[in-house]
């Protein structure tokens, strides 16, 4: 026997139109998780990418190196095999999802292997969301699943970044990881 989990959303002019339709694992075993729980997973995931450009964390060799035609720095202890990058996004996201992260990551980040070692063009950055004050929704889940909006913030400004998310719980490591976590619409005032 297969469980479905299914959602429909109404379309004017066209009625009730199946959303989404996806099977669930056959557990009944509670899996709570909380709204603030939630929050850090999507705070952990929005921050893993300015976790891998800041390069991770621990000993760094210094040395800079050119790579077609660009300035590169080795990655830090944490993240500087391919193996440590992959483990470390697999404390954020969702077997699929980390898959996904970590070709997303290494196109646009520019990360490469060199002498063994993973390294990517010198850059610095940060994000300036304020997790802190953020708000989060749960609008719809099960044991298995959950959907979220997340309002988070802009420094101290009125402005704030609305996201929407989707946890998952993978039974294999027994918690709840990220699956997806996009802008729900552009950045305004409140």
């Amino acid at each position: 026997v297969d469980t479905l989990q299914g959602e429909l959303r109404y379309e004017k002019d066209k009625g009730w139109r199946v959303y989404s339709l996806e099977t669930i694992l056959n557990d009944d075993t509670p899996t709570a998780i909380t709204p603030q729980q939630a929050l850090e997973l999507f705070k952990a995931a929005k921050n893993s990418y300015w976790y891998v450009v800041m390069g991770g964390e621990g000993k760094q060799n210094e040395k800079r190196f050119k790579y077609k035609g660009k300035d590169y720095r080795y990655m830090a202890e944490s993240l500087n095999t391919m193996e440590k990058l992959k483990k470390y996004l697999s404390t954020i996201y969702t077997p699929e999802q980390q898959k996904k992260q970590l070709e997303k990551l290494v196109k646009e980040l520019g990360i490469i292997e060199h002498k063994g070692v993973l390294a990517q063009p010198d850059a610095d950055g940060g994000s300036i969301l304020n997790w802190e004050k953020a708000k989060i929704k749960e609008t719809s889940g099960s044991n298995q699943g959950k959907h979220f909006e997340i309002d988070v913030p802009i420094g101290e400004s009125s402005e704030y970044e609305a996201l929407i998310g989707e946890l998952r719980y993978v039974k294999e490591s027994e918690s709840w990881l990220v699956h997806d976590l996009n802008q729900r619409m552009s950045i305004f005032p409140k």
